[in-house]
């Protein structure tokens, strides 16, 4: 790869010069005195928080609660947490809690998919609704995660909890904050953070930043922008009106995709069922990723992927006397994902084969492919290559002329848009030495979603692996004779026929109630709720022969694929303090979520999917000693759930179709640790660990070899730790370093093939900081050093990881 030089942009050479004589960091957090005013029960106060360690939370209970007295997980990081990891998007920040780790799908789906507790999470939340794909840290007060099933507060989710992400809001002083990056590999970023109170009634908050992502993948080149600004106002001393808009927009010219995957067709170990059908289940063909240079990118030079997300998000509070507060909120989103990507992420292996035509590929008489113990095999003229999924050994003996990655020319287009409402109506009542917080809420929701691909197989002469010459996109005869190719070599997406269209909607309404006692002093404390709701989806799969507007016009009005589910479900816990400072407590959720789409059979519509359920239950303790030098909470949990949607492959006759089938049972069960620790004034430590055992419990009949499986993404081990130690005193005083380590253990790759995982890996990070002034002004600077040993990891199947970089950051305050 050809060496990279900075490049400094011209509004960052200014930012710099405004800034001048300091040269900053991370950006600088507010101090607590710049919070807002609390008005109601509904905000989290930041006042609890001591440097890591966060008092109170919001998310678990929808009311303000301090961690320690819930009787459930619920992690929490800080804004010094997050200033400190040097976090740019939301994995920097949640890769640190336990039980969670990447699940990302990348292509159209952006990298905020995670798994907790062994299962994904398929979006998170931002102040408690539908967040995005993508979610920059420019405007992110705190990060919380609601470990379990917890559908009582936050609808349709999955059940191993949920993320909800917390944003900025303007506080009473004013100030502006500028930080500047720069970085190897041409990264460099930029961001603003401005407060500005207009009187006791007003407050605007503006949040921005300007990014160019790293380029150590060639090719590759990543341009973010984001704009987030949040408007407070006080029509009364006993009302507040946040409004809150946060546009978000990428362009990746050409975006990073993932390694490809080795292919050795005829491996699948087929099975028969008592009724007589014959399945393909285990997948041992299905192999790890083919070794190639760190650096290389299998698309195309042409190739981008556009990413645009828009919000808005408004909520009226007002106190209704002394012991009651309601506020009304809505929430608009719209998102557009544009994403050209040739090639196909197949490594597909032909060990006596040559390139037959120029669209495709066949093995020569005594080429032969096996599977012993599960390591795969294939042995030809050209030499022998075989994988061990269980030790993750690749021995590649193969010449050129065997190994081929096809190149066809693909669009694939995502586009949707949402509206919710939600009242809520929360209290405080003390009677008698009990303490009781009620909570009442309605919420509706509706939603649309649109999704097209347009795709032409084999335009491009396939690359030969085993030859990098080759890696350039060479029309073949099928390409040469296609109108959609120009002059340059690159093809006219509009002139792809279309391959693929489909539309969903979705409906949801629900009435809830969350109630919170305290009895005894405090000591015993008791949480439960229920939640009715109401889903109803709509979706359509077809095909039309032109550019299909008549897609974008369809409707909800004259689509009669409407299916309706109906749930109640509930939610218990309580807590009993043993001592002031310790808390025994265990509880009971449950969660579910509706499919929208229709399942396949023998690559066929069938029915439509039943809605996914799942129960958990947890017990644990929770520790703060010391006035919270020492917080520590340990849980042990298990969490089933019910008809999760299994996919693949059934032979009929020659050919290999998607069939897709439910009616199975998952299990996760282990336990989480996690605690804070600050040993003297000037040392901070975060930990957690965590040992998580998922797995398949039940099967359909006839795919009895899946049982004991792990789901896709799934983690059994994690470890994290970050410390800092600030110098306060002598010739060192204002500099500080800290560092930190993450473990992610082997995960799972495909249900269908238990022996394939992505490799462990363990990231190092180190930063040396000084918070101080630079002449009058206060302040920050920090070198980071990411990633020291430049491992070369994979957070998920469809994700790649950064590879050792060095960050240097300047930040300063007005």
């Amino acid at each position: 790869m050809n060496p990279k030089f900075l490049r400094l942009p011209l509004p960052c050479l200014a930012l710099l010069a405004g800034a001048a004589p300091a040269l900053p960091a991370q950006t600088v957090p507010a101090p607590a005195g710049d919070e807002v005013v609390r008005l109601s029960e509904f905000q989290v106060s930041t006042s609890a928080d001591k440097g890591y360690r966060a008092g109170n939370s919001v998310s678990a209970t929808r009311i303000e609660a301090a961690i320690k007295d819930l009787p459930f997980s619920v992690n929490a990081f800080t804004d010094q947490f997050i200033a400190d990891v040097g976090a740019r998007d939301l994995f920097d920040v949640v890769r640190y809690a336990p039980g969670v780790t990447s699940a990302a799908r990348e292509f159209n789906a952006g990298n905020t998919r995670f798994n907790l507790r062994g299962f994904d999470q398929l979006s998170p939340q931002r102040n408690g609704f539908v967040g995005t794909a993508y979610i920059d840290t420019v405007n992110v007060q705190r990060v919380e995660i609601v470990k379990g099933p917890a559908s009582i507060l936050y609808g349709q989710v999955q059940p191993g909890g949920t993320v909800n992400v917390i944003t900025k809001v303007p506080g009473g002083k004013r100030f502006v904050a500028v930080n500047q990056q720069v970085g190897t590999d041409n990264f460099w970023r930029s961001t603003l953070d401005a407060n500005l109170p207009y009187g006791p009634r007003f407050g605007l908050r503006l949040n921005g930043s300007w990014e160019n992502g790293s380029e150590a993948i060639d090719p590759s080149e990543q341009r973010t922008w984001v704009m987030a600004p949040t408007l407070l106002v006080k029509p009364t001393a006993n009302s507040s009106l946040v409004v809150d808009y946060q546009w978000f927009r990428r362009r990746e010219t050409p975006p990073v995709f993932m390694k490809p995957n080795i292919r050795i067709e005829g491996l699948a170990t087929s099975y028969t069922s008592p009724d007589g059908k014959t399945f393909t289940p285990i997948d041992f063909g299905f192999g790890p990723f083919f070794p190639l240079p760190k650096d290389f990118n299998y698309v195309g030079r042409h190739d981008f992927r556009n990413s645009d997300f828009e919000s808005v998000y408004a909520e009226y509070t007002v106190k209704l006397g002394d012991r009651w507060t309601a506020r009304a909120n809505y929430n608009w989103n719209r998102r557009s994902v544009r994403n050209k990507l040739t090639g196909v992420a197949d490594a597909r292996i032909w060990a006596s084969g040559v390139q037959q035509t120029a669209t495709a590929f066949s093995a020569r008489t005594g080429n032969s492919a096996s599977t012993s113990n599960g390591v795969a095999t294939v042995r030809g003229a050209n030499g022998t290559f075989s994988f061990d999924p269980a030790t993750g050994t690749v021995t590649n003996n193969l010449s050129a002329g065997s190994v081929f990655l096809p190149r066809r020319a693909r669009l694939q287009e995502e586009f949707g848009q949402g509206n919710a409402y939600q009242a809520e109506v929360a209290g405080r009542q003390e009677f008698d030495g009990i303490k009781w917080k009620p909570l009442f809420g309605a919420f509706y929701t509706s939603n649309n979603s649109r999704s097209r691909q347009r795709n032409l197989t084999d335009f491009y002469q396939p690359w030969d692996l085993m030859n990098p010459a080759t890696w350039v996109d060479t029309p073949s005869s099928f390409g040469r004779a296609s109108p959609a190719l120009l002059p340059n070599g690159d093809y006219n997406v509009a002139l792809i026929p279309l391959t693929s269209a489909s539309i969903s909607f979705g409906r949801d309404t629900a009435y809830y109630t969350a109630q919170s006692l305290s009895l005894f002093n405090d000591r015993l404390l008791l949480v439960g709720g229920a939640r009715y709701n109401k889903a109803e989806a709509a979706g359509d799969n077809y095909l039309v022969a032109a550019d299909p507007a008549t897609v974008a016009g369809r409707n909800e009005a004259n689509n009669n694929q409407w299916t309706s589910v109906s749930r109640t479900i509930y939610q218990a816990g309580g807590g009993f303090k043993l001592t002031p400072e310790l808390m025994a407590y265990a509880s009971y959720s449950e969660s579910f979520s509706v499919d929208s789409r229709f399942l396949q059979f023998r690559g066929e519509q069938s029915s439509k999917a039943a809605p996914s359920l799942a129960e958990g239950k947890e017990a644990g303790l929770k520790s703060d000693f010391l006035g919270g030098r020492i917080s520590a909470s340990v849980a042990v949990f298990q969490v089933d759930q019910f008809n999760r949607v299994l996919n693949f492959s059934e032979r009929v006759g020659t050919q290999s179709l998607t069939t897709q089938l439910q009616d199975t049972e998952d299990r996760s069960k282990g336990w989480e640790f996690e605690t804070t620790l600050s040993p003297l004034d000037a040392w901070q430590v975060y930990l957690s660990w965590s040992n998580i055992d998922t797995k398949l419990t039940k099967v359909p009949v006839g795919l009895e070899p899946l049982l004991g499986a792990r789901p896709e993404a799934s983690v059994k081990k994690l470890f994290n730790v970050w410390t800092r130690y600030s110098f306060k005193t002598g010739a060192l005083q204002g500099w500080w370093i800290g560092g930190g380590a993450n473990y992610t253990g082997d995960k799972a790759q495909r249900v269908d093939n238990r022996l394939l995982t992505l490799p462990a890996y363990t990231l190092w990070d180190v930063t040396v900081g000084y918070d101080g002034k630079c002449g009058q002004r206060p302040c920050n600077v920090s070198l980071a050093w990411k990633n020291i040993t430049d491992e070369e990891y994979f957070p998920a199947n469809q994700q790649r990881g950064f590879p050792s970089r060095v960050i240097l950051s300047f930040a300063t305050r007005f």
